[in-house]
């Protein structure tokens, strides 16, 4: 039989990524990083610091989940009905929270429903994706309200793009 080259580790973990749809020696971000990062990004370790702030991230789809949002009377006597309409118009709608992770960790992101009508379509897969917004605390929660969000690139690791597909 011939000899087969010797892979090296990025390789070893790209094949990794595409067979399992994980590694356990690298991040799928360590992998994606250098060809998609143009040097305006934050770690999502450093959103703590940045509360109130518009920033970039760079992240792979981690979970995803979708609202569908109701202005009730009693919203309107608590002082919410003004900010809602501030946000989003006179009706509510369909929100999306979908978790972003980086080498880093995880950041919750959230597509209020002007947002999410724009880009519902674009989340489709493990991404990568860059998403640019304002850092929020929810009550010692760290979030991102979502301005934009975008496919990164073309990745160059071919993941499954739902979790059962990894699993055969």
């Amino acid at each position: 039989a011939p000899a087969l080259p010797e892979l090296d580790d990025f390789e070893k973990a790209r094949r990794e990524f595409e067979i399992t749809g994980i590694s356990a020696k690298m991040h799928l971000m360590d992998l994606l990083r250098p060809g998609l990062d143009r040097g305006d990004t934050v770690a999502t370790s450093e959103l703590p610091l940045l509360v109130g702030r518009p920033v970039r991230i760079l992240g792979v789809l981690d979970a995803m989940r979708l609202v569908d949002t109701q202005i009730s009377a009693g919203d309107r006597w608590r002082g919410q009905w003004r900010a809602w309409q501030e946000r989003d118009g006179p009706s509510a709608g369909t929100m999306e929270f979908i978790t972003l992770e980086d080498e880093f960790g995880l950041v919750e992101c959230t597509l209020f429903p002007k947002a999410y009508e724009r880009f519902a379509m674009v989340i489709r897969g493990y991404g990568p994706y860059l998403a640019e917004g304002v850092v929020e605390d929810q009550l010692g929660a760290v979030t991102l309200n979502v301005q934009t969000i975008r496919l990164a690139g073309k990745p160059r690791v071919k993941a499954p793009r739902y979790a059962h597909e990894a699993a055969g």
